[in-house]
């Protein structure tokens, strides 16, 4: 199911951004990026599955930023997608909540605390 919202992104200077998000559940411990509405900026994937990994199929996608939150929606890192080879490409990634988009969309992944709701 997908519905678009606004989260607010919490950054290490003390500053608040608003962006608008596609947000897609979860439900099984695999996630295609291919199968994301492309022409969003930004997706927030909610994991609603009980593993604790998740597998990414990034195949395909190219010059993106994975960024990782816990359940608390605090960051834990990120992951850089590109994909420009044939065959596979895959992330095993641990996180309650990820946001998608293209590498440049935000302006210092690193300074990143958490988001809210």
């Amino acid at each position: 199911m997908k519905t678009h919202k606004i989260i607010t992104l919490n950054w290490r200077n003390g500053q608040e951004q608003q962006l608008e998000v596609n947000t897609t559940a979860i439900q099984k411990p695999y996630c295609d990026l291919a199968d994301l509405d492309q022409t969003e900026t930004f997706s927030l994937l909610k994991i609603g599955h009980s593993q604790l990994i998740t597998q990414i199929d990034g195949h395909g996608i190219k010059d993106s930023l994975l960024l990782a939150f816990d359940e608390s929606n605090s960051y834990v890192g990120v992951t850089y997608i590109h994909s420009d080879q044939d065959g596979n490409f895959g992330v095993l990634a641990q996180g309650s909540s990820f946001l998608f988009c293209k590498r440049g969309t935000l302006e210092d992944p690193s300074q990143l605390m958490s988001y809210n709701e």
